[in-house]
């Protein structure tokens, strides 16, 4: 629709690689003829004739960009509302290599081939990739259910941890789930309140001694352990000890009966 001449192929390679999401989204919208906007065409065609894009040129461009999105989210809202709570589980995973067998088979592939034609997340048969603005502005538009989203995100990742096996030294398959679950972990932290960082650290330190993680395990019970003498001192003796019990565990479960003993005591 843009009819891009051929000697500006070059200018549009360099401007690919600094705004993808611009061009993907806002293309994608403009040939689906869901879009009338003269000037967000001209920006784009701008940008791509140029290959330039100064700090200030960006944040109008992203700006656009966002209302944009918006109005994409609301239009798959319309046609398929489930996939706008998929999309809030997503949007606090890690945003690349989410499997879609953690979700439940039949809705999850149709929602994510609608999301996938409107150039939101990149969908093949077993992952999904989505891209960090489009799960930023999803996040935003849906800010009130911050604890709700990340409940949903963190209950999916530990259930198909702790239920589908990773055959030992699977270095890669376990480093996705633990990748998804620091993203987690990020976005709890921003929240600032303890109690549901004490909360993470426990319920991910368990799952990882459950799958034989137990240098993650030992790590996330220290990191609990610490966190309730920070914020409870000796108030939280009944919390403190099952901490101090679940790391005798952990070292008992590798041999390591010595350490695990010093914990027990």
């Amino acid at each position: 629709k843009l009819n891009i001449p051929a000697d500006k192929m070059a200018a549009l390679g360099r401007s690919l690689g600094y705004v993808p999401i611009l061009l993907s989204v806002c293309l994608s919208r403009l040939r689906k003829d869901t879009v009338d906007d003269v000037e967000l065409e001209e920006e784009i065609e701008k940008i791509i004739c140029t290959g330039d894009l100064t700090p200030s040129a960006e944040e109008k461009v992203m700006r656009k960009v966002s209302s944009q999105l918006e109005l994409t989210i609301k239009a798959i809202e319309l046609k398929r509302p489930s996939s706008v709570q998929l999309m809030l589980i997503c949007c606090y995973l890690s945003s690349t290599n989410i499997p879609v067998e953690w979700f439940e088979q039949k809705d999850a592939t149709t929602c994510f081939r609608l999301m996938s034609s409107y150039s939101l997340c990149t969908y093949t048969t077993k992952t999904i990739s989505i891209h960090a603005m489009v799960q930023r502005i999803f996040r935003n538009l849906d800010a009130s259910h911050v604890r709700e989203g990340l409940r949903w995100a963190m209950g999916i990742v530990l259930r198909n941890w702790a239920t589908i096996p990773i055959p030992p030294g699977a270095t890669i398959v376990r480093q996705k789930y633990i990748s998804h679950v620091f993203s987690i972990k990020r976005f709890i932290e921003h929240l600032e309140e303890k109690e549901y960082l004490e909360n993470w650290c426990h319920n991910v330190a368990n799952v990882a001694s459950e799958v034989c993680s137990f240098e993650l395990s030992l790590e996330l019970y220290q990191e609990h352990l610490h966190l309730l003498y920070q914020e409870h001192g000796l108030d939280r003796t009944e919390s403190i000890a099952r901490c101090l019990l679940n790391i005798g565990n952990v070292y008992n479960l590798q041999g390591i009966f010595g350490e695990a003993i010093q914990y027990y005591n």
